[in-house]
């Protein structure tokens, strides 16, 4: 056995139990909630046929500004076993925050079977401002079983983590997983997916580690220390995630925010020379809602408030390519896409 780190819908707001005498509280809100899984489309690949992974460690780029435990980042790492991702350099930082969308310890199944592979992938998609980065692990094997006395890769894992712009939501996706042996190839006994608080590299150790515990369908927040840890033994889901299950850690409970998240804008002319002209709904005026310009790369180039129900914006000095419009406010956001000729 290695290391500990070198290997219909249903909404649960407050289901939090703990398992140690820490005050904190997790500082997200759990959604379980079923969902229609598909392969990620026009994805980076991360592996590559004979590199045989195991404990991989890849930088991935965000391809936005995504806050997560007070800071702001716009890349991750891959760190230690097959599903840790760091946000910061555990190697260069004293503390850290790690996303575990699968605790456990995965590898490349062509490590047995070279006809077979595993695979990292992973691909920004949408507009500006409503991004979502995804990665998937695709037929994952697992450690123990792969390099274990029977040398056998009869089980093998899919699923995606999904990380929001703007909203900061993280979500672990599962899909049509072959699991046979589901009782005997974990690490540490059960299926675990979590968060974990202020790990350190140097002392293998970490303040705390949020996970889900129980039913697949209606799992409490659950709180384990260093010693469940090192005993090879969490109390984790009590069966593995069906394919389409979705697991959502929230920074705003969604039952709340998607009625308001798109706001209504119209934009014309959409293929423009000299200016355009955005129209938005009177009520917006008095919510302080902004209009802003994206270029292709997701920069701001332009940004004011909406004082007007019909906005004229100047694209004289624009260069031709794509650009998104965007308006927002505290209540969500709304954005068209533009081409300057």
């Amino acid at each position: 056995m290695k290391n500990f780190f070198t290997r219909t819908t249903l909404i649960l707001f407050s289901l939090f139990a703990f398992s140690s005498s820490y005050a904190q509280t997790f500082p997200y809100f759990l959604e379980v909630e079923t969902d229609t899984y598909t392969d990620i489309e026009e994805a980076t690949e991360l592996t590559s046929v004979g590199d045989n992974w195991d404990d991989p460690e890849y930088n991935v780029p965000i391809g936005f500004d995504f806050e997560f435990y007070g800071g702001t980042y716009n890349s991750i790492l891959f760190f230690g076993l097959g599903g840790m991702i760091a946000f910061q350099d555990p190697y260069t930082n004293d503390s850290v925050n790690l996303l575990s969308p699968y605790f456990d310890d995965l590898a490349d199944i062509e490590n047995l079977n070279p006809a077979n592979q595993s695979t990292i992938s992973y691909s920004t998609e949408g507009l500006p401002g409503e991004q979502i980065l995804k990665i998937q692990w695709k037929d994952c094997g697992f450690y123990e079983e792969i390099f274990g006395t029977a040398g056998t890769a009869n089980n093998t894992l899919n699923f995606q983590l999904w990380l929001y712009e703007g909203t900061n939501n993280i979500e672990v996706r599962f899909g049509p997983s072959v699991l046979p042996d589901a009782a005997t190839i974990h690490d540490y006994g059960t299926p675990v997916i979590g968060i974990i608080e202020g790990y350190s590299l140097n002392s293998e150790s970490f303040e705390n580690f949020w996970h889900l515990r129980g039913s697949i369908e209606t799992p409490t927040m659950f709180n384990s220390d260093v010693s469940i840890i090192y005993s090879y033994s969490i109390p984790g889901l009590d069966a593995e995630p069906e394919d389409g299950r979705v697991y959502r850690f929230a920074t705003v409970p969604t039952s709340i925010v998607a009625p308001t998240q798109s706001l209504e804008l119209n934009v014309y002319p959409t293929i423009v020379t000299e200016e355009f002209f955005v129209e938005v709904n009177e009520e917006l005026l008095n919510k302080k809602t902004q209009v802003s310009v994206l270029n292709n790369l997701g920069q701001v180039i332009y940004t004011s408030i909406i004082t007007n129900v019909k906005e004229r914006l100047d694209t004289s000095n624009f260069t031709a390519g794509i650009y998104y419009v965007r308006i927002n406010n505290e209540n969500g956001l709304g954005t068209k896409k533009i081409i300057k000729n």
